[in-house]
C-alpha cells in the first residue's frame, strides 16, 4: 500500500490554492521529501491517527501530511471496493430476531486479512424496507471474517414488516464505510406479523374511547 501512496504529484504538494510551490518549501531536497511522505504513509500502524506527531517533526512536514492523507484514502477505497461485493442470505426469524448470512467469495481472502489487521469493527445495519426509518446498528463479533471464513451470521432486529434493506459496515477511526442497501424478504423465512394498525375510534363518552385496529 505503501507503494500506491507516494507519487510525484504527494511528494512535492503544493500548497491549496497555490499555482507554483512556496519558497519555504523547497528547503528539503526530493529525496527528503520522499522519506517524509513514506513516513506519513505509515499512519495506518497505529490504531488512531499519529500524523501530528509523526510530521511536525520533520522539515518536509507537507509532504509527510500529503503520506497520511493519501494513505487514509486509499485504504478507505480498498473497504469500499470491498463492501460492494458482499452478498447476503436471511437463515430464519425468531423471538432473538432476523438470522443473516454474510459472504464474500474466496477471491477477497487476502483482502480481508490486510484490513482485518487494523482496528476496525464489522457491523450490520437494518431497517425496514422504504420506511426512511433511522437504521439500527447490529456489531458483529470481533472474529467476524477471521479465521479463514469468508462469511459470519449474525442476528438483526425483527422488523414488523415483510421486508427488510441491510447493509455491511466497517468501522474504521473516525470513518464508517458501507456497502450498498440490500433488500431481503422475510415473508418466506417465518417473517413476523406487521404491527396492528389504527384504522378507527370510537367516542362512549366524554373522555372515553375505542380504537379499532388492524394487520395490514
Amino acid at each position: 500500500m505503501i507503494d500506491l501512496c507516494c507519487r510525484e504529484y504527494l511528494v512535492l504538494p503544493l500548497s491549496r490554492g497555490s499555482l507554483d510551490w512556496d519558497e519555504p518549501l523547497l528547503v528539503a531536497n526530493l529525496s527528503e521529501r520522499t522519506n517524509a511522505c513514506h513516513i506519513g504513509c505509515q499512519d495506518l500502524e497505529s490504531v488512531n491517527s499519529t500524523c501530528d506527531e509523526r510530521c511536525n517533526r520533520l522539515v518536509a512536514i507537507d509532504s509527510c501530511m500529503q503520506g497520511c492523507r493519501a494513505v487514509s484514502d486509499i485504504f478507505l477505497h480498498q473497504i469500499q471496493d470491498l463492501l460492494y461485493h458482499v452478498s447476503i442470505s436471511i437463515d430464519g426469524e425468531d423471538a432473538q430476531g432476523i438470522s443473516t448470512t454474510w459472504k464474500f467469495d474466496e477471491v477477497y481472502g487476502t483482502v480481508i486479512s490486510e484490513i482485518s489487521a487494523t482496528d476496525i469493527q464489522w457491523a450490520v445495519q437494518s431497517r425496514p424496507f422504504g420506511s426512511g426509518s433511522p437504521w439500527q446498528i447490529t456489531i458483529l463479533e470481533e472474529k467476524a471474517f477471521k479465521e479463514d471464513s469468508m462469511q459470519s451470521k449474525i442476528v438483526v432486529p425483527s422488523e414488523f414488516a415483510s421486508e427488510i434493506e441491510v447493509r455491511l459496515c466497517i468501522f474504521w477511526r473516525s470513518n464508517m464505510v458501507v456497502s450498498r442497501p440490500i433488500r431481503q424478504s422475510i415473508v418466506g423465512a417465518g417473517g413476523r406479523a406487521r404491527a396492528p394498525k389504527l384504522i378507527a375510534q370510537l367516542q362512549i363518552s366524554l373522555n372515553s374511547y375505542v380504537n379499532a385496529q388492524a394487520t395490514v
